[in-house]
């Protein structure tokens, strides 16, 4: 139970705005994202076809022009360097890509990435993690780690901004929790978007956004989470970093949810128990948006615009000496 201290203290760390959606595009699309995902939870899948379908859905769409990929490895991890024409690091961006822990790629994530980097003119790396079942936890947040101690070493801490997109941004704060264990600095900033925070699923919106986010389905979301915690207590900070208390310390950070995101209750939850641990936190509610909306960016222009407000975050946070 929060004390009224609690609440006081909050209100001076965190800081929510509202974002109303305006485009008729952000009407239909989660109409259509909805009817779609019904379909496709309808039919037969398996997990390999699950894969196959999110890498060639996200092959479809357009990605900037004039973003330089270098494949490169960090401590053995693999990694790929995005490069806005002209540019060089530092600063950098530090990216974790979603998929649930079970799909997704670095390759299949560029439409998001490829419009960070053109967004925030800055060189992004990638980590391309092990997925689970395959690679469950704790072997993924360990890779995020491993590449997220090899940056450290070649670039300043305060020029690096970590950010994550659901699951993926799971697995950066599960790494920079680890991090903060051993002594690691920690970056400059933190972006998380619609971040998976609570693998137990306990949060209300799982049930009530069922039929409101076109991207998560709730027997998915259950089916994902017993693939990667592998019978392991999911309340553990490590897998639900909701629960985590040790965020004292931790850099300023930006959570974008949408209302109609099967996770926007944890997100918002996040925000407030970073906050009330003396993390200063911004919290960006774009109403009418699904899971990770900014992948359609190139329908939606709400998705355009959140890009355009994590790189304000990002600037102004550089700027700081």
């Amino acid at each position: 139970m929060h004390t009224q201290h609690d609440m006081q203290d909050t209100q001076k760390t965190l800081t929510v705005r509202h974002i109303r959606r305006h485009s008729w595009q952000a009407f239909i699309a989660p109409i259509a994202l909805q009817f779609y995902k019904l379909w496709r939870h309808n039919r037969p899948t398996s997990l390999e076809k699950e894969r196959r379908t999110f890498e060639h859905l996200c092959a479809r769409i357009p990605l900037p022009e004039n973003i330089e990929q270098r494949r490169t490895g960090a401590n053995g991890i693999p990694c790929e360097w995005q490069l806005p024409a002209g540019t060089e690091p530092p600063p950098v961006l530090f990216y974790v890509h979603g998929g649930g822990f079970v799909v997704g790629s670095v390759a299949g994530y560029r439409p998001l990435t490829h419009r960070l980097a053109n967004a925030t003119g800055l060189p992004l790396l990638a980590v391309d993690y092990s997925l689970a079942p395959e690679h469950p936890f704790p072997t993924p947040p360990d890779q995020v780690l491993q590449a997220y101690g090899w940056l450290i070493t070649r670039y300043a801490p305060s020029q690096i901004i970590v950010m994550g997109d659901s699951a993926g941004a799971n697995l950066a704060l599960s790494a920079l929790l680890q991090a903060k264990r051993e002594g690691k600095p920690m970056p400059r900033a933190l972006v998380l978007i619609s971040p998976w925070a609570d693998l137990t699923l306990s949060m209300p919106g799982i049930r009530k956004k069922a039929w409101l986010d076109g991207i998560l389905h709730p027997k998915r979301l259950a089916m994902a989470a017993e693939l990667y915690a592998s019978g392991q207590d999911r309340r553990q900070p490590f897998l639900s970093p909701l629960f985590a208390e040790e965020y004292a310390g931790f850099p300023s950070t930006l959570i974008q949810v949408g209302t109609h995101d099967l996770l926007f209750d944890e997100g918002k939850a996040l925000a407030e128990r970073m906050a009330q641990q003396g993390v200063h936190v911004e919290l960006e509610i774009w109403h009418g948006m699904p899971h990770v909306w900014h992948l359609f960016a190139h329908r939606m222009p709400e998705g355009q615009k959140a890009y355009l407000h994590i790189a304000d975050f990002v600037k102004r946070h550089l700027s700081v000496s």
